[in-house]
């Protein structure tokens, strides 16, 4: 199997580290954003709504983290990233990978670009309400599984991180949790290669 990653530093880099935690081999393309790369035709001919990450599966395209975060841990059934179909567990797992995309980001964009979103127009609450939902998961921990690391750490821990790197106040038990996940060799070899998450901007 064929995979290529279209890669711009603080978009794609959650398969990026996922990627790196099965030690699947694959191609990284980088693009220039502030080039504008991802909206030029070469990039557009791949998605053309502009938006990173795109992963390449044997020449056919896959869009949008949480899919693409879910296709790679069900890709490699012998690493354990995923609960089977069938595992109790799976029904959680699949929640918290597309509640890392389609409710916890945004509530921390709501917060960096200081915007107030009406909870019963939107799909996700306030920021605190949100962390204590994310705490209530990941119970003594260490990962959200116990001891077993998953693509919903990579999903969620993602949007830890980031919003760590943005100062904005977790609580003690999510500060420990992203400590954790930072220690991780992988994720501090593609920290190391790539620099800082952007800060400036939640895009």
């Amino acid at each position: 199997m064929n995979l290529t990653l279209y890669f711009i530093p603080g978009r794609s880099w959650l398969p990026r580290w996922l990627l790196g935690e099965m030690g699947e081999p694959f191609e990284l393309v980088t693009l220039d954003a502030e080039a504008g790369e991802h909206r030029k035709p070469p990039y557009l001919a791949v998605n053309p709504l502009g938006k990173l990450p795109a992963l390449v599966v044997d020449g056919r395209v896959m869009t949008e983290t949480a899919a693409i975060c879910l296709f790679l841990a069900d890709l490699r059934p012998r690493l354990h990233l995923a609960p089977a179909i069938g595992d109790p567990d799976r029904g959680r797992y699949l929640s918290l990978m597309v509640h890392a995309s389609t409710a916890l980001e945004p509530s921390v964009s709501d917060v960096l670009l200081k915007r107030q979103s009406d909870r019963l127009m939107v799909g996700w609450n306030p920021l605190k309400d949100e962390l204590a939902f994310v705490e209530g998961h990941l119970g003594r921990g260490p990962y959200l599984f116990g001891g077993r690391f998953t693509a919903a750490d990579v999903m969620i821990g993602g949007v830890l991180i980031w919003a760590s790197q943005l100062q904005i106040k977790l609580t003690p038990a999510l500060d420990g949790y992203v400590a954790r996940l930072m220690s991780r060799p992988q994720l501090a070899r593609l920290f190391a290669e790539q620099g800082p998450l952007p800060t400036a901007k939640a895009s």
